[in-house]
């Protein structure tokens, strides 16, 4: 049924409901629907974010396919704006997948020069749980007031 109304109703705002529901549910083979649903246009974006925690909740750290599906989402061309959802969406899903990689560090450590200033901070708040002190973070903490906390 969850499934059915994912791909068939009209109403954004259900579809996204559904998504909701196939995540927090853990629904066997979802992952797969789930995916596809990252390509639907919605209102505020409303069924691609509920999508990104979708599966988020469903993947298990390390899953290569979810994290190829979600990292092109973190890119700024999708904030649309005030439409910051999706991105943030996006970020958390990276760091939840693959939070050990060398490549979620290279990109939080990007996230901190963002055009986007919540981008900005939950990047910077990200590398201070690890308390990231890399040679890249200290170059970066002269220029990111933010930065300067997780070095000192």
């Amino acid at each position: 049924l969850l499934l059915a109304r994912l791909r068939t109703d009209p109403k954004e705002y259900v579809r996204a409901a559904a998504v909701d529901a196939l995540g927090k549910r853990k629904t066997p083979g979802a992952a797969a629907a789930l995916r596809e649903a990252l390509a639907v246009d919605s209102h505020r974006d409303e069924v691609r974010t509920a999508a990104l925690k979708a599966l988020t909740a469903l993947a298990k750290p390390g899953d290569a396919v979810t994290l190829a599906a979600v990292r092109p989402y973190v890119d700024y061309k999708w904030g649309k704006g005030g439409q910051h959802a999706v991105r943030q969406a996006a970020l958390e899903a990276v760091v939840a997948l693959a939070p050990e990689a060398p490549e979620t560090m290279a990109l939080l450590v990007a996230c901190c020069g963002d055009a986007y200033f919540r981008m900005r901070g939950w990047a910077v708040e990200h590398l201070r749980k690890r308390k990231a002190d890399t040679p890249e973070v200290r170059g970066m903490a002269k220029a990111v007031p933010h930065l300067v906390a997780i070095v000192e």
